[in-house]
């Protein structure tokens, strides 16, 4: 199935480590980047579901904006292999 036939909010496995991982695109920047599922507690990263899309946003944590959402961290610092993955 591909990228855009799978509803994005269902996770997917890191190709590396086999950890469940969301891919979400930044706002500003239109990148796309795995995020670990789990919500942390000291994470950078706050995602809503564009519907009509079907894209997961990413915008950075800012307290005075998201207080109460859930926040997310980036799979490149959790996946062992992350720097077979980096792009250049």
């Amino acid at each position: 199935m591909s990228r855009t036939e799978r509803d994005a909010r269902e996770p997917v496995e890191c190709r590396s480590c086999k950890a469940l991982v969301l891919w979400v695109q930044w706002a500003t920047s239109g990148k796309r980047m795995p995020i670990d599922v789990t919500p942390h507690l000291i994470g950078n990263v706050v995602v809503a579901f564009r519907r009509a899309e079907n894209l997961m946003i990413a915008e950075t944590f800012d307290p005075k904006r998201h207080d109460g959402r859930n926040r997310y961290i980036s799979h490149f610092t959790t996946c062992p292999q992350a720097t077979q993955h980096r792009r250049k």
